[in-house]
């Protein structure tokens, strides 16, 4: 029981978060179908597929949130030492999701089943430990999601 306490504490705000604008790269900008609130929807070229993403192009240390119409997020995580601990995470105040040190690969795959909490959720908190450094609390914003992920399907992204 104390260890959950300490992980929900964590989330609660007893580790620093990283918030800020999301930017993307001139070539996203120019593959890209649609935005979304704060998301892109980013089109392959030659592959037939589109993916959504957050991005935060030029900021060191950032995680980038993406889907593809699979409907599994994934988190490409730019600490190349890699994680030292537990990766957690959670939509708004909702269930804690722990993906253990063992099973934290890079890109860095969460649960399929969270996708209708992110629909109709504000924020998507992640914390992790890269090797070295801190805790990391980082919040991906929500806003435009639902409609980002209905372009997954449509006939532009095929």
């Amino acid at each position: 029981m104390g260890g959950r306490l300490f992980v929900i504490a964590a989330l609660a705000g007893a580790v620093p978060f990283i918030a800020s604008a999301q930017s993307w790269t001139n070539w996203e900008r120019q593959n890209s179908v649609t935005k979304s609130g704060d998301w892109m929807v980013i089109k392959q070229p030659g592959a037939g597929f589109c993916y959504l993403k957050q991005s935060y192009n030029d900021q060191t240390g950032k995680m980038e949130l993406s889907m593809k119409a699979d409907y599994h997020p994934f988190v490409p995580l730019p600490f190349y030492r890699g994680l030292d601990g537990d990766v957690i995470y959670r939509v708004d105040d909702g269930a804690l999701r722990i993906i253990p040190q063992n099973r934290a690969r890079n890109p860095l795959l969460l649960s399929k089943e969270i996708v209708p909490e992110l629909k109709s959720g504000s924020v998507l908190t992640i914390r992790v430990k890269p090797v070295g450094r801190t805790p990391i609390e980082q919040r991906f914003s929500l806003r435009g999601f639902t409609a980002a992920t209905a372009w997954l399907n449509k006939p532009v992204c095929n």
